[in-house]
């Protein structure tokens, strides 16, 4: 899918998107893309991927080990993105 004009961005979004549907389930309420990449001042040499991922509750501490491992296979996966992928987890209820 082109979520973005930039593929190697699209590669990576795809990717996480379907390890956050693996680890989360029913949970996942939705991933959505905001700051540079939306703004129109993304450069893909050196710009982070903002994401909030919405889930139907708080994260225990299962969860978040699950998405901490999974955090770790897409940085093997995308070496040049690590430490640029920045997500935050929300609940729905904190929205």
């Amino acid at each position: 899918m082109q979520i973005t004009p930039y593929s190697n961005v699209n590669k990576v979004l795809d990717s996480l998107l379907s390890e956050l549907q693996i680890v989360l389930g029913d949970h996942l309420v939705g991933v959505y893309l905001f700051g540079s990449l939306t703004a129109g001042d993304f450069d893909e040499t050196i710009s982070d991927m903002d994401l909030l991922v919405a889930i139907t509750h708080r994260l225990d501490t299962a969860s978040f080990n699950a998405l901490d491992k999974m955090h770790q296979r897409v940085t093997r996966q995308f070496p040049r993105w690590e430490g640029r992928l920045q997500l935050a987890y929300v609940s729905r209820h904190a929205l």
